[in-house]
């Protein structure tokens, strides 16, 4: 039986290295400052830069999110957010593979993946046994971008 894609996971890059983060709340808050729920270490990326909402998908019992450039007040971040290094956007609702660039040196890759875990299986600890995925993330990013 094949499993409705319902399985969202950030690859964000910045200043710290490559990381992944699953989403599963309603709504989180991206920027430099440490009180956001996804933190950027990135001096060019705003304290509070951008939010993720989560919003019904087209196919019932999924769902997406959308992101919105500024803070929960409505305030546009410095440097805006940009997708697939070629629009500045106020708010987005994001596909599979899209590239979100806060700042020259920081940038997410939203990916969907199934329930199942496909993504989460392509991503595994390196043969040291290190809890250290950053090649194998930056691999996954490169592999997305081919595939645009």
């Amino acid at each position: 039986m094949n499993e409705i894609p319902n399985n969202h996971i950030l690859l964000i890059t910045d200043a710290k290295g490559t990381r992944k983060i699953a989403l599963k709340e309603l709504k989180y808050t991206i920027g430099r400052d440490i009180s956001n729920n996804i933190s950027i270490n990135s001096k060019y990326v705003s304290r509070q830069h951008a939010i993720l909402l989560r919003v019904p998908g087209n196919i019932a019992g999924t769902h997406l999110y959308r992101v919105i450039d500024g803070d929960l007040a409505g305030k546009p971040s410095v440097n805006g957010v940009i997708i697939n290094s070629s629009s500045k956007v106020a708010t987005y609702e994001l596909s599979h593979g899209d590239i979100i660039s806060l700042a020259p040196d920081a940038q997410i890759t939203y990916l969907i993946g199934e329930s199942n875990g496909t993504y989460d299986s392509k991503i595994s600890k390196n043969p040291a046994g290190n809890s250290d995925e950053s090649d194998t993330l930056i691999n996954e990013i490169s592999k997305v971008k081919r595939a645009r």
